[in-house]
């Protein structure tokens, strides 16, 4: 299976209503291992498996939206405005 065969088979089984409360879970679950790598509780291995798990889902819910149009207009926006926001830090240094 590709990988939206996949998304598309996860939301038949489960739902998408507990595929949002699963991209909640996943989000807990990589907040939860960047507070403990801060504190030296684990390692770089541990954070990217949670960040995965996020990707996942995330990829799983921009499926259940299905408007990939206002997808990649927020994510042009939204790297725009990080660009900004980067420039205007070199300027004031």
């Amino acid at each position: 299976m590709n990988e939206i065969e996949i998304y598309k088979s996860t939301i038949d089984l489960w739902g998408e209503a507990f595929q949002r409360l699963m991209v909640i879970e996943e989000c807990a679950e990589l907040i939860s291992a960047l507070c403990k790598q801060f504190r030296g509780r684990v390692d770089n291995s541990t954070v990217l498996e949670e960040a995965v798990d996020v990707q996942i889902m995330i990829n799983q819910l921009r499926y259940i939206l299905n408007d990939n149009d206002k997808w990649n207009k927020q994510m042009r926006y939204k790297l725009d405005r990080l660009e900004s926001m980067i420039k205007g830090a070199y300027k004031c240094q």
